[in-house]
């Protein structure tokens, strides 16, 4: 029976890269099956890819993959680099009552949200506060390709009225998480270029904030999203533990009784998923119809490729499962 699986990424143009990376791949996902193996753990238990770990290929097949591998080469170097891949923000305010949870999340009939930077804007997060709706989001200058954070004030149109730096460090920030508990709101930044996850409290909304704690130290987790379930504080975030490791692939969940707390326990399944295609952290969770979902990335093609729901059916400090309902892709 099979124990544990792993979906990771594949670099387009290099054989002895995908070697490397699946030698690195390959030694974490037996180090994680041997754990849950010594821990007794059911097969059943978690969330693993229905595909076929690995097949045999034929001469035909090999020539085929190898032409294939030449033929992005070219593209990569010589194609692709003469296009601008640009990441930019949309929005919609729409009836949630009235449509699918599906439906309301197709990329269609979006406005594209300009504060007018120059350079690229990622990772949006959208809060509302005693009648003001504000947008969080990373903003990666192109005079220094380091990112920071922002927040701009919307108007019931969704026009841009005020945009604010609000943080900026040595280190590369992104994915701000803005959340609410026991009447203050909180942020908490992609702080792994630093390897700690940091917690922020909000003195004026949307753009004065104050560090609070750093709630988890000596790891590179990147997305990271808090969650109050059952009476504790849960983190998902995505882990590089080990050189040579994708940030696509290992989702990691972290649980305190306190969110202010310096101290968080690993949850005994970590990582409870890897999966490039469904593991990254996408967005806070969320309750709809009575049903927990949390939203994640499609980066099985490249980052950022795709964005997944899937419903959360357990969680606890034994357990995690949760299935995909669907998704969209370009």
């Amino acid at each position: 029976s099979l124990l544990l699986s792993c979906k990771t990424t594949t670099d387009r143009i290099s054989i002895s890269r995908n070697y490397i990376k699946a030698g690195y791949t390959l030694a974490r996902t037996v180090q994680t099956a041997l754990d849950r193996w010594g821990d007794k753990i059911s097969d059943t238990e978690g969330v693993y890819p229905d595909d076929n770990i690995a097949e045999h290929s034929n001469d035909i097949q090999l020539i085929w993959r190898f032409a294939r591998l030449n033929v992005n080469y070219v593209w990569d170097r010589y194609i692709k680099k003469r296009t601008k891949r640009k990441w930019s923000i949309a929005y919609n305010k729409r009836d949630k009552s009235n449509e699918t949870l599906i439906n309301i999340l197709q990329p269609k009939q979006y406005t594209e949200f300009s504060p007018g930077l120059n350079g690229v804007i990622a990772d949006p997060s959208i809060f509302q506060h005693n009648g003001i709706t504000a947008i969080f989001y990373e903003f990666i200058p192109n005079s220094s390709r380091k990112g920071e954070i922002y927040a701009t004030i919307l108007n019931e149109s969704g026009t841009s009225l005020e945009t604010r730096q609000i943080l900026e460090k040595e280190y590369h920030l992104a994915y701000p998480h803005v959340f609410k508990s026991d009447g203050k709101i909180y942020l908490i930044p992609d702080s792994g270029h630093n390897n700690s996850v940091e917690l922020y409290s909000c003195l004026e909304f949307p753009f004065k904030w104050e560090h609070v704690n750093t709630l988890i130290s000596g790891i590179k987790a990147v997305d990271s999203t808090t969650w109050f379930h059952e009476g504790k504080w849960w983190i998902f975030c995505n882990v590089v533990d080990q050189v040579g490791l994708s940030s696509f692939d290992h989702l990691h969940i972290y649980y305190s009784e306190e969110l202010e707390s310096d101290q968080w326990t690993p949850h005994r399944m970590n990582p409870v998923k890897s999966d490039a295609s469904n593991s990254r952290p996408a967005g806070s969770i969320f309750k709809w119809n009575d049903k927990n979902y949390r939203p994640s990335q499609n980066s099985s093609y490249y980052y950022g490729y795709g964005l997944n729901l899937n419903e959360i059916l357990v969680l606890n400090t034994e357990e995690f499962i949760e299935k995909k309902i669907g998704g969209f892709e370009p």
